[in-house]
């Protein structure tokens, strides 16, 4: 308890009543890949790196976007949207550039903002039969990733956008991907033979040998066909092997007038503080935004689907500053699963089992085994709802939103149910939440904020509530929240107020926390950032299964930030995050209550330091160089309870240059140590690499753009198959046509 007092000094330090949205890192990016790096680096979350892909993708117009939707923005401060907001109600935004121009908006600044914010001019009516305000933009992208042994096809992404004729929007994103086929499923017990299963090396996948004669065995140390298992499989999902397929597309049409919005197709939406539903990504969404969003990784690309449905909106005038707006949403969509979301319950006794994917390997009688999987179009959910909220002044209001869903499996198991890994309930496939939030606008630079939840299960323990309190007073802006999640709110659509929060890979239904955001600005030319999260997590006693005892553990986030921008060609920055995953234990290791070691999972426990430093030059109008380092040390117990202090590295260098209007150079150096070492015999430890590519943009034409990218990743030692893995290489392509 003495280490848990310790950390609540820092939050008693700062009891004033908060700030701009804060993210991590300065989010200096120009491009896709550029976001995707701070996700995979771990510097922003999932959430956030959907909302920056979506505003690269449509910016936000300077003359249009509202307080909040400005707030979303990289290093904006509310005291900052609030100038923002002053300037323009002056005098429209010439240009993006004349954001410069508002007090507060430094060099530094601006660079974060302009990839996310672009100029709208004022609309005019469109000369009949002209159709002159049509504006759209298509983009096609191939991606792959080349290994030994690799069979997988270039994976392929046609996206599309368009607005005009008064007002309306429309938009798709589509693509081919690598996966497997459809999943049927085989139980012994209900007639279906059993299959044998080939042996595979665990995690590669890699086809293993016995010695001996016959067709399927081979000699010591060759690798080419797999021998049978002594013990057939009963249960399994049997797919025909790997597919080159297109998931569910996004498609949406939408039109907007004063009063009223509509669309139809994809969408996301979200409401309040996040406790009954969002899956925007913004810090204070209301109502819902268009989506066609997709994210190329090394080997190819992806959609990470929301809802697919109608959402409509009506704002009734009541006079003055006040108003009463009414939402109706509808949703139904077959969504992918990732295998280890999935798995069957038996009847009789309750137990649930993974599934293991199986399919034919051709030419044989045989079946080989499929890890770490997407299971294609495995359950469909139907969701419908509606947000009523009343205003008044501009900061100020009260909304009631509610929804009921409903998720029908598609594996042909009528005993599917969701891992507690799963963000869905496990136990139930019709599930809801309701709820009521509300704003209070305190003077000039006070808001509070407060939204109380429930799910349908209707009890204490299924409740959840946010009251959180900002305040922005130049130098200062501060948010301050305290939150509570009870161990029943298994709400799938929430996104409440925490920290990166997880057990065994199961996002924490429970919690009781107050955390603390703080920006000040100590000199014109530095920012200071601090955060405090002091909490009540909750976990499962073996982290099987919702059934099981419930464990509480008071856990810790301290973060420091610090950003200098000494000169306009010059900005750097450095942070500092300590992290303890249990503040009543010994500080290593999870507190292990039962004695047996049950749950202890090394992989997450222990106290981890991480700090880092970036810095980035413009020394020529038309060339930037980008520095970024972060090293992490973290004491870690492994199964064996020995305790070992391990360390992790990544470090980029940057290059991005345009020396002439119609070519763009961009070139990166990266450095990665993985932090954990495994406890495979003869692991040589975690992962470690060196990797860089070189991209190249051309723009033969205004409106018209061609890029292409090469990489390579080098290996430095083995895996713990004792493999070395050589070299990897990625490669994509892309034409980008506008007007």
């Amino acid at each position: 308890m003495r280490r848990l007092l310790l950390a609540l000094v820092p939050l008693l330090l700062f009891t004033l009543p908060a700030a701009a949205r804060e993210y991590r890192v300065p989010i200096l990016v120009d491009t896709e890949d550029d976001v995707l790096e701070l996700y995979y680096a771990g510097d922003i979350s999932e959430e956030e790196r959907d909302l920056l892909l979506r505003l690269l993708e449509d910016p936000l117009d300077i003359n249009e976007a509202g307080r909040e939707a400005l707030y979303d923005l990289p290093d904006l401060t509310y005291d900052l949207v609030d100038a923002i907001l002053a300037a323009r109600k002056e005098k429209r935004f010439a240009r993006v550039a004349s954001l410069k121009s508002v007090p507060g908006i430094t060099p530094a600044i601006f660079r974060q903002l302009e990839p996310f914010v672009k100029h709208v001019p004022a609309r005019k009516a469109p000369k009949p039969g002209a159709g002159k305000d049509v504006k759209a933009s298509f983009s096609l992208t191939a991606a792959d990733g080349i290994t030994q042994g690799d069979t997988d096809l270039p994976e392929l992404a046609l996206r599309g956008r368009a607005q005009g004729f008064g007002g309306f929007k429309a938009g798709f994103a589509l693509s081919l991907q690598n996966g497997v086929g459809p999943v049927t499923w085989k139980d012994a017990f209900a007639g279906d033979p059993a299959a044998d299963i080939w042996k595979v090396k665990f995690p590669t996948g890699q086809l293993q040998c016995d010695e001996g004669a016959g067709p399927y065995n081979c000699r010591r140390g060759e690798s080419r066909n797999a021998v049978l298992e002594d013990d057939p499989l009963d249960r399994y999902l049997r797919t025909d092997g790997e597919h080159y397929r297109m998931p569910w597309p996004k498609i949406y049409v939408a039109a907007a007038r004063d009063r009223w919005k509509v669309l139809a197709g994809s969408y996301m939406i979200g409401f309040g503080q996040r406790l009954v539903l969002d899956n925007t990504g913004q810090d204070k969404p209301h109502g819902f935004v268009p989506d066609n969003t997709l994210y190329s990784d090394e080997e190819g690309v992806r959609l990470t689907p929301r809802f697919m449905g109608v959402a409509g909106s009506y704002d009734i005038g009541l006079g003055g500053s006040m108003s009463l707006e009414v939402t109706p949403f509808f949703s139904w969509w077959k969504y992918d699963a990732y295998q280890i979301y999935l798995n069957h319950e038996d009847d009789l006794t309750g137990e649930r089992e993974s599934y293991v994917v199986v399919s034919r390997v051709k030419g044989t009688p045989y079946y080989r085994k499929h890890y770490f999987v997407t299971l294609p179009e495995a359950y469909d959910e139907l969701l419908g709802g509606g947000n009523v909220a009343f205003r008044w002044g501009s900061r100020s209001h009260v909304g009631l939103t509610g929804y009921g869903a409903a998720v029908g499996f598609h594996l042909g198991d009528s005993d599917t149910t969701f891992t507690p890994s799963s963000r869905f309930p496990g136990n139930r496939t019709s599930f809801g939440a309701f709820g009521a939030d509300v704003a209070v606008e305190i003077g000039a630079d006070a808001t509070i904020y407060a939204e109380l939840a429930a799910t349908d299960r209707l009890s204490g323990e299924a409740l959840a509530a946010v009251l959180r309190g900002v305040w922005d007073r130049k130098p200062l802006e501060i948010d301050l929240s305290a939150r509570y999640l009870g161990d029943g709110f298994d709400n799938p659509h929430a996104r409440g107020i925490s920290m990166s929060d997880q057990w065994m890979g199961s996002t924490d239904r429970g919690e009781i926390g107050v955390r603390l955001d703080l920006s000040w600005k100590v000199a014109k030319w530095m920012r200071l950032r601090v955060g405090e999260d002091v909490w009540r997590a909750t976990r499962w006693a073996d982290g099987d299964s919702e059934t099981d005892a419930v464990v509480h553990q008071w856990r810790n986030d301290t973060f420091f930030r610090v950003d200098g921008y000494p000169f306009d060609w010059w900005t750097m920055g450095a942070f500092f995050l300590l992290r303890d995953n249990d503040l009543e234990g010994a500080g290593w290791t999870w507190t292990d209550r039962d004695g047996d070691l049950k749950g202890v999972d090394y992989a997450f426990n222990g106290m981890k330091y991480q700090a880092g430093a970036q810095t980035s030059f413009i020394p020529l109008k038309w060339l930037r160089l980008d520095l970024y380092y972060k090293i992490s040390f973290y004491h870690a117990a492994k199964l064996s309870m020995e305790e070992t202090l391990q360390k992790g590295h990544y470090g980029t260098f940057k290059i991005r240059a345009k020396p002439l209007s119609w070519l763009v150079l961009t070139g990166r150096a990266k450095y990665y140590k993985g932090e954990l070492e495994t406890e495979e015999e003869g692991a040589a430890g975690g992962e470690e690499y060196a990797e860089g590519y070189l991209q190249v943009e051309f723009i033969p034409l205004k409106g018209l753009a061609f890029g292409g990218r090469g990489a390579m990743r080098h290996y430095f030692h083995e895996n713990a198959d004792g493999v070395v893995p050589g070299e990897e290489w990625f490669w994509r392509a892309s034409v980008e046509y506008s007007f």
